[in-house]
């Protein structure tokens, strides 16, 4: 277990977000004041529980069996996790007819809620987000393809298993006051590649 790496991890995906939603007043949700506001850091359980803390101690685990050579695959899955970090930034741009604002995405004005514009909305925040997610994601491409030992494999796949629910069932109901049914074939896609990645691993 790489403590110095769960640090840096907690430090990037949970405390920086939390200094920043506390500069832009997006720690809590204010239902009467300011209705629109729902996914604040307290509420946003993808950041403050995910990001804040199982990644940092999945990040812990695996550092030490990551394989960075070569050069060239790591780059080339850097450069995957940007764009896949950026295209789901794209989606989860609050939707002008019925908005969900957040600590990502703290209003429209900037993009005149045109989507064409929508990173002009992205909250210091959010873009602290996709620097986060491009990493996160890099490293975990590289645990996918990495040997690890059985132990490694096993505590990985059950905290990986936890992240669905705090990740995309609980933003689902916090948005819409109900868990949508793109939320659970979400939460299933995740679940169903974690068991997959952990089953090929541990043969």
């Amino acid at each position: 277990m790489s403590w110095q790496i769960a640090a840096i991890t907690a430090l990037f995906g949970g405390v920086l977000p939390l200094l920043y939603s506390a500069i832009d007043g997006a720690l809590f949700a204010h239902p009467k004041k300011d209705p629109t506001l729902k996914l604040t850091y307290f509420r946003h359980w993808a950041v403050c529980i995910g990001d804040g803390l199982l990644l940092p101690v999945v990040n812990g685990i695996i550092w030490d069996h990551l394989e960075w050579e070569p050069w060239y695959r790591t780059a080339a899955l850097f450069v995957t996790a940007v764009i896949v970090t950026w295209r789901f930034h794209r989606l989860w741009w609050p939707n002008p007819k019925d908005p969900a604002f957040g600590l990502h995405f703290l209003d429209h004005h900037a993009s005149g809620s045109n989507v064409s514009y929508w990173w002009h909305d992205l909250s210091p925040a959010g873009w602290a987000h996709i620097a986060f997610m491009s990493v996160q994601l890099t490293i975990l491409g590289l645990y996918v393809l990495s040997p690890a030992p059985p132990s490694v494999i096993w505590w990985t796949g059950a905290i990986l298993a936890v992240f669905p629910v705090v990740a995309v069932l609980e933003t689902s109901w916090v948005v819409n006051h109900r868990i949508d049914r793109l939320a659970v074939l979400s939460a299933i896609s995740i679940w169903l590649a974690t068991a997959v990645v952990t089953a090929i691993k541990l043969m």
